[in-house]
């Protein structure tokens, strides 16, 4: 009997374990695979900014992650920022030799990483690994690509259908309070008219003298100083962006360009004609949220700190007393500006280190995300938890389109919607049926008429990516014009906004004539040829012509 009860025993087990081992359909074992004890590979990812170490729960444990490692066999090891000194963190990482798989950084960083030879180029990678990557989203590889042509970086996310789903317009223009514009009667108010979302220099300062005039105790203008400067310079339809300007092949250091001099004058034509508060460029987020949320500013000039925070509290007791947004142009011949707070492409920015020993499950990852399928759950989540299927169609939950629309850190991070589609390549505009992936920014846009509004003309005469020429101004291959670059960087922005808050016109002329005097001692010349060939090259890599390298649809 006791062996009898030993082969029962034994022959129990075995059954058992047969059974714990069987798998389902799709593979994975009954506990899915991204449980703890999975067989799931796991690559390591550096967040080396502020902004993607925000928005993210580091421990890949929200539903948008589990989801992802369950569809891919991959989970993501995230590291995100320490301490306030992005700098010193990927420095640090860097001498030691200790980068992460995949590293997130930007502009500066970005450029240390690929000029130290830290991060792959990853044409080769996406021949070999990322049939979808190339798919779906090679049209915009040239926007993605460096100086010498190569392609180090991908971009996180892109629309193909921009004008029907674009949520965040933060124009890098004017914005003006609506409720004080229909009380003068504007006549573009209501948008009607192709362009009417364009007003000229002289329709904006005729609009500040009717202000002035009948609304005593409202400062006309904000203004934050270096922006409002770049604001005039696009005004004028000119490429601008990383502290270089572009006209017709040309490169120019930002703060010397053939319209500095008309810019600083319009500018402190305002300052003394006492349409900007006399101490503007000394006031701090606070008080200019502060001047914008109690109704005391017609209009900003530029993006100043704080006007995104201060719209809800502005507009809170009445929808129409808010600050709505205008392309401002130098003249009604100018039909392209460059919108430098709106991107109809993610910014290249996830990259692949050179000593990583699992590129292929990098890109395996890559490359699933940037499908419809993988998009959809990066942007819209996981259905039946952030979206149910409502007559056919992608419903977001109350409480992550609430979240999403106030953008609440708190529910981005819950459920990942809104986070990682910031970070990893994916298709964020609208699938074959014509239904956005991202459909918590498709609710907001169909929701909020003021969103709408804000969107008009942008997409036929407006810049919606633009290459900079800046990226192989680096030490080592050019280091005149580099230190020129540090050393006038480091004081062109003050000396202009001393041109600007200068007594008169003809001080304000003299102040920038020494500044410029400096810039020319500081190698300023050395500075634009090497500006200028830049562009030149990057023209040759992408093999375009110099003078049509950034060209829209209303130039063509």
């Amino acid at each position: 009997m006791k062996k009898t009860a030993n082969l029962l025993l034994m022959f129990t087990m075995l059954i058992v374990l047969i059974l714990s081992g069987c798998s389902k359909e799709d593979g994975s074992t009954e506990q899915g695979i991204n449980e703890k004890d999975s067989t799931a590979e796991t690559v390591t990812m550096f967040l080396a900014e502020s902004w993607p170490s925000s928005i993210v729960d580091p421990s890949w444990t929200d539903p948008i992650a589990k989801e992802i490692t369950k569809r891919t066999g991959i989970t993501v090891k995230v590291t995100t920022l320490k301490s306030d000194n992005a700098d010193a963190e990927l420095n640090m990482m860097m001498a030691a030799d200790e980068l992460t798989d995949i590293v997130v950084a930007y502009d500066d960083r970005k450029t240390r990483l690929i000029s130290g030879g830290f991060v792959r180029d990853l044409d080769e990678l996406i021949e070999q690994y990322g049939p979808n990557i190339k798919r779906n989203l090679g049209p915009f590889f040239d926007n993605w690509r460096e100086d010498d042509g190569k392609m180090y970086a991908l971009g996180n996310w892109n629309w193909n259908a921009p004008t029907k789903y674009a949520l965040n317009l933060q124009i890098n223009t004017l914005h003006m309070r609506y409720d004080i514009l229909k009380e003068l009667g504007y006549d573009k108010l209501d948008r009607n008219g192709e362009g009417n979302s364009f007003i000229t220099v002289d329709e904006y300062t005729r609009l500040l003298d009717q202000v002035k005039s009948r609304y005593p105790d409202l400062e006309p203008a904000l203004i934050e100083g270096e922006d409002a400067y770049k604001t005039m310079i696009m005004s004028t339809g000119i490429q601008s962006r990383h502290n270089t300007v572009f006209e017709n092949g040309k490169g120019y250091y930002l703060y010397n360009n053939p319209y500095t001099e008309k810019a600083i004058a319009f500018l402190n034509k305002l300052y003394t004609g006492g349409y900007i508060p006399k101490g503007f460029a000394s006031f701090k987020q606070e008080e200019n949220e502060s001047l914008i949320s109690n109704g005391k500013v017609f209009s900003t000039l530029g993006n100043v700190p704080g006007l995104s925070n201060s719209q809800a509290a502005l507009s809170e007791s009445n929808d129409e007393r808010r600050m709505v947004m205008f392309y401002l142009i130098d003249n009604p011949n100018v039909k392209s500006i460059f919108a430098n707070g709106y991107w109809g492409i993610g910014g290249p920015s996830i990259m692949v280190s050179k000593k990583s020993e699992k590129v292929e499950a990098v890109m395996k990852l890559f490359d699933y995300l940037a499908t419809e399928e993988g998009s959809l759950l990066l942007n819209a989540g996981v259905e039946g938890v952030t979206y149910n299927r409502v007559d056919g169609k992608n419903v977001p939950t109350d409480e992550v389109a609430k979240g999403y629309a106030a953008w609440d850190t708190n529910v981005i991070k819950k459920y990942g919607v809104g986070g990682w589609f910031n970070i990893f390549p994916s298709l964020a505009g609208v699938d074959k049926e014509g239904n956005a992936n991202d459909i918590n920014a498709q609710k907001v846009f169909e929701d909020d008429k003021w969103v709408v509004y804000n969107n008009m003309d942008w997409k036929r005469f407006s810049y919606t990516q633009i290459v900079s020429g800046v990226g192989d101004l680096k030490k080592e291959n050019n280091p005149e014009a580099f230190e020129a670059f540090v050393r006038i960087n480091g004081y062109a922005k003050d000396r202009m906004v001393k041109a600007i808050v200068a007594p008169d016109g003809q001080t304000s002329k003299k102040e920038w004539a020494k500044a410029v005097q400096q810039m020319e001692s500081d190698g300023l010349a050395e500075l634009n040829k090497a500006l200028e060939e830049n562009w030149i090259k990057l023209a040759k890599a992408l093999n375009k012509d110099p003078e049509k390298l950034n060209q829209v649809e209303a130039d063509k």
